[in-house]
């Protein structure tokens, strides 16, 4: 009996060795895995670190283009584009009376002197002290008028110091950016000049 329980005990004692190792060799494969699933979850927390990151700047870009897409409308809403015919003139020059000034060539219709920026205009169409942009020319001020101004709505001269830049420019049918203010003005301009 003795030997049956000595045998019994090794049997144990080699079943208890052999469960060991097998339970050590699991543990060492999920202490692998664990740290490998703790790797993954290191790498999706950065991961997300850099999502909210890129979120973050979708949601303020979002915001700025909403903002100026509120600002684009305001500017709609308070400007437009329309096609004028843009001839130059150059008052301080000596040509022949009437090709580049009527009158007093030193004082605008407003009483200012002309310069860079002073645009001729009608002024029943577009009030004196509108500003406007003109392509090719940049951003002026309607501050004079002249006969051939007051033939047509959709006319400007554009001032230049010389005659020579004055011919240079010509004739020319550019895109201007002016005031909505006169609602008249721009019917005119669809009637004349239809899209």
């Amino acid at each position: 009996m003795q030997r049956l329980l000595t045998i019994t005990m090794l049997l144990l004692l080699v079943f208890n060795c052999i469960a060991a190792r097998h339970l050590e060799t699991q543990r060492r494969a999920l202490q692998a895995e664990l740290t490998i699933l703790q790797q993954q979850l290191t790498d999706l927390e950065v991961e997300l670190v850099k999502n909210r990151a890129l979120l973050d700047e979708a949601a303020r870009r979002l915001a700025t283009d909403a903002l100026l897409l509120e600002q684009l409308r305001q500017w709609l809403d308070t400007w437009q584009v329309s096609a004028f015919e843009a001839t130059a003139y150059a008052p301080f020059d000596a040509p022949p009376r009437g090709l580049c000034h009527d009158g007093n060539p030193s004082i605008t219709a407003t009483g200012t002197r002309p310069g860079p920026g002073t645009i001729a205009v009608d002024p029943r169409y577009i009030p004196f002290g509108t500003p406007l942009w003109v392509e090719g020319y940049g951003w002026g001020r309607a501050l004079d008028t002249g006969a051939a101004m007051r033939a047509a709505a959709n006319r400007l001269d554009l001032f230049f110091a010389t005659r020579a830049a004055a011919l240079a420019w010509g004739r020319r049918t550019v895109l201007v950016v002016l005031p909505r203010s006169r609602v008249e003005y721009m019917s005119y301009i669809d009637t004349v000049h239809p899209h």
